[in-house]
């Protein structure tokens, strides 16, 4: 925290302040040794003031817990550390610390000290910011990185008496040795360490770089050797020597900084220790948590992290706490569509909180379909709603695997909506990111209405006690049914909801979310710089402008954050693209970083960490092999989870964890990547993404041992959209694919490979012979007669014998397989005076007179857009 001042804005001093060698009359080496003992003389005599803080773990919390982290150090030296912190540590502890329900703000002063602070200005940031930690956490959490720099020295009369009283300030002291007093050395903080970066470095430093990385003044190497000693008698296990070494002059920020490499060391020191003292103060515990607490855990986390803050939406939360105050009447429900990015996670997340505090009385449901796939599932939403609004009415649920699952579940809700409204229940449900439920079920929901994911609400004319407040992305392949009446005639004729604006951002209001958003970390922007920052079209959207303030939370060099401001694309998508064009070019794994990206987009199911390092490593692999001037195999060097970090830190605006996978953070942002990362020359042939998918198909069928429908999934998905499709359909009709694969993505890939050709009631039919007919093979998509000749769902036709010939029963709901004239012909169906007749599935010819089956297709692909052929084209 002692950059501030370090960095060359404290009044009237440059290094380490003005007169630094003459400071209090030190000036050669005898009386800086004599004041560098006075001062831990009097740090000694001032032990009797302080008392050791003693904190009791919770060991049966379940909530969320705050934690910062001081990084305390000077600037000019430490740069290279403070990055590898920011961009590589903090990253991987932030999601460490998510799953542990831990949220972790790192507080890193390298910016945000206005230009004209003064001395009082400076230490008061330095020390106030210790002071909220310490607030926080009783024991804060202190990195402190120490070199060959010693820190700004303040004098005595640069030291305001009321600053020297408040923090018993000891003179011929530096910032950072005060930092160190005041957040570990005086209360026996257990949660502080300390890195010792060793002197081998300057070795190869240029001259240029010295006076930065180096103190000459004898008081500040004499304070630093003595600081440095005292630190290893004062705290033993909790030292860390670490060693590096000068890489290159870096000029990328818009300053020439000397780069320092070989960090990997100290950033697995810094992260194992966070997360030993995180843990040790703040454990989690899990004891007889149901699954139905761990998905509301899920619920419960989403909504801490959107509901932060509220900017400009004080207006519309008095409008929908009113609303469900006003449960008993008759209105619609409330639904917001709005781009992504517009506040909708935030504007519903305030209102849960709101509700709890100011309508006491109102029932309080919430869910956010984007959370993940298992959220963004109906039945996981039905069965949520039933386990917490109909506890106590004796309901009785099906099983998850049972048949027709979601439309029982559907019932039981319309039971709980019933009961509430009949017992004057005020009930409140809050649904948001309801565009994930679509994805996951748009070819049920264009099925028919009753297959709509939002077919099962409450009625507002009949259920008068159930409130609703939903929110999506733009959609009105969702939404539209709700906007209009039904055709019953009755009361339910009226709209189910209400379709109102979603509220914009006023310039103040984003400089206060800015304000906010920044000063979390203790940094600020001056005015210049926020209306700067504002008058950017895209500051109209939360998402544009929290994406820009991590921008400038994670830039590293104060002097160039006016120009960084102007650079800010106009749009979302254009700022996601300078991001992600800053990121791979900061990136040094020789495109790991890229080919993470590509395979989190193409997977289907998402990746765990693990799973990303072996394919990066065979990605390696390739590489090395592709470059390789000799036959002779390569040796590879393993991904491992510090070069992770540092990928991951990079990443992680445009990906999230779902289920302990990584997944695009929405449609957009997986477009968007997957667009970007193509070559510009070949971007329509997707060679990219097409051979990540096929990498990602052979890897999952080798590795995801353990879990076959995740593993037929991906195999799946990677062959399809790697375009080898007959390998897709081999892989389908295989004893590891089969029935494995999902149903809806059978069905998608049957339909992209079926004949175009449309057919009539009049069309040539298909058939099968008596012996495929009776197999029981469950293997294989075309199973039986008793099963659907494209995706192989069960189907409910019945065939039966009648005077001695077959005949079919065709559910209303089904049909039967039909072929186009041109391949009726190519098959023999439609050719005249035909005498023989062909097996469907064993390409059998027989006589006409052969007993042969009828081939049903079953209800979803009857419903496709046209009456399409039965024939598969790969």
């Amino acid at each position: 925290a002692a950059a501030a001042a370090d960095s060359g804005i404290q009044p009237a001093a440059t290094g380490h302040g003005a007169g630094q060698a003459e400071l209090d009359g030190v000036a050669d080496d005898l009386s800086a040794r004599k004041a560098a003992a006075a001062a831990w003389a009097a740090i000694d005599k001032q032990a009797a003031l302080f008392k050791a803080r003693t904190v009791v773990p919770n060991k049966q919390r379940k909530g969320w817990v705050t934690a910062r982290v001081f990084v305390s150090s000077t600037f000019a030296d430490m740069f290279s550390e403070r990055e590898v912190l920011v961009r590589q540590v903090f990253p991987r502890l932030r999601s460490w610390c998510d799953q542990q329900r831990i949220r972790i703000v790192e507080c890193d002063l390298r910016w945000g000290v206005p230009k004209d602070s003064t001395t009082e200005d400076i230490i008061r940031t330095c020390l106030g910011e210790l002071d909220r930690c310490i607030q926080e956490n009783t024991n804060p959490f202190f990195i402190n990185l120490l070199s060959e720099r010693y820190g700004w020295i303040p004098s005595a009369e640069q030291v305001p008496a009321a600053v020297a009283e408040q923090y018993h300030w000891v003179p011929n002291v530096s910032i950072t040795h005060m930092e160190i007093l005041h957040g570990a050395l005086r209360a026996n903080n257990p949660n502080a360490a300390f890195f010792l970066r060793q002197p081998d470095f300057l070795r190869d430093l240029p001259d240029s770089f010295r006076p930065q990385f180096a103190d000459t003044a004898p008081l500040a190497i004499a304070s630093l050797d003595a600081l440095k000693l005292q630190l290893k008698r004062r705290c033993p296990g909790r030292v860390f020597p670490y060693t590096c070494a000068f890489s290159k002059v870096n000029s990328s920020t818009g300053m020439d900084k000397a780069e320092l490499t070989g960090l990997d060391a100290f950033a697995d020191s810094v992260f194992e220790f966070l997360k030993k003292t995180l843990a040790a103060q703040y454990p989690l515990s899990h004891e007889g948590m149901s699954p139905a607490e761990e998905l509301a855990m899920a619920q419960d986390n989403y909504l801490e992290q959107r509901g932060r803050g509220n900017f400009g939406l004080e207006k519309e939360l008095d409008y929908l706490v009113a609303y469900a105050k006003s449960a008993g009447k008759e209105r619609p429900h409330v639904l917001y569509e709005a781009p992504m990015g517009s506040g909708k996670g935030a504007l519903l997340s305030s209102l849960v909180e709101r509700v709890r505090a100011a309508a006491r009385g109102v029932n309080v449901f919430f869910h956010f379909a984007n959370v993940d796939d298992e959220a963004a599932s109906l039945p996981t939403l039905l069965r949520r709603i039933c386990l917490e609004l109909g506890e106590g009415f004796g309901l009785q649920l099906p099983a998850a695997d049972a048949a027709d699952q979601t439309g029982k579940l559907r019932e039981c809700v319309a039971q709980v909506f019933q009961r509430r409204s009949d017992k004057k229940m005020p009930t409140l449900l809050v649904l948001g990111g309801l565009q994930a439920m679509y994805d996951l079920t748009r070819e049920s929901a264009s099925a028919s209405m009753d297959g709509s994911p939002l077919s099962w609400l409450p009625h507002p004319a009949v259920n008068k006690h159930v409130r609703c407040v939903l929110a999506c992305e733009p959609l009105g392949q969702l939404t539209g049914f709700l906007l209009q009446g039904s055709d019953g005639g009755e009361a339910t004729d009226k709209p189910l909801a209400a379709e109102r604006a979603f509220p914009t951002m006023a310039p103040q209001t984003r400089k206060d979310l800015v304000t906010a958003r920044l000063g979390v970390y203790n940094k600020r922007l001056d005015e210049s710089q926020l209306e700067l920052l504002v008058a950017n079209e895209g500051s109209a959207n939360p998402f544009w402008l929290t994406t820009a303030c991590e921008e400038l939370r994670v830039f590293g060099v104060f002097e160039t954050v006016t120009q960084r401001i102007k650079s800010f694309a106009a749009d979302v998508q254009g700022l996601l693209r300078q991001v992600l064009q800053r990121v791979c070019e900061e990136d040094s794994s020789g495109g790991l970083l890229a080919d993470a990206l590509m395979l989190i987009c193409v997977s289907k199911t998402g990746l765990a960490e693990s799973e990303l390092l072996g394919l990066l490593t065979e990605r390696r692999a390739e590489a090395a092999a592709a470059g390789a001037a000799s036959e002779a195999a390569p040796a590879v060097q393993v991904v491992t989870m510090l070069e992770w970090s540092g990928l991951y830190s990079r990443m992680r605006v445009f990906v999230k964890f779902s289920q302990g996978r990584l997944i695009p953070v929405n449609q957009m942002v997986q477009e968007m990547l997957v667009g970007a990362l193509e070559p510009d020359d070949a971007a329509r042939q997707q060679p990219v993404r097409k051979a990540r998918c096929r990498q990602l198909a052979a890897y999952a069928k080798r590795a995801f041992v353990g879990d076959d429908e995740r593993r037929a999934a991906e195999v799946m998905n990677g062959l399809w959209k790697g375009g080898d499709l007959s390998d897709a359909l081999a892989f389908m009709r295989s004893a590891d694919g089969g029935s494995r694969v999902p149903r809806l993505m059978r069905m998608g890939f049957l339909r992209a490979v079926r004949c175009p050709g449309s057919t009539t009631r009049e069309s040539p039919k298909l058939e099968m012979c008596v012996p495929c007919s009776a197999k029981h093979t469950f293997s294989a998509v075309f199973q039986n007669r008793g099963a659907c000749a494209l995706c192989g769902s069960a189907i409910a036709s019945q065939t039966m014998m009648m005077s001695g010939k077959l005949s079919s029963a065709v559910n209303a709901m089904e049909s039967l397989a039909c072929v186009c004239m041109r391949h009726g012909a190519s098959m023999g169906l439609s050719a005249p005076g035909i005498t023989t007749v062909t097996c469907f599935l064993c390409k059998m010819k027989s006589s006409k007179n052969t007993t042969m089956y009828p081939v049903f297709l079953c209800m979803l692909c009857t419903r496709a857009p046209t009456d399409r052929c039965a024939i598969m084209q790969v």
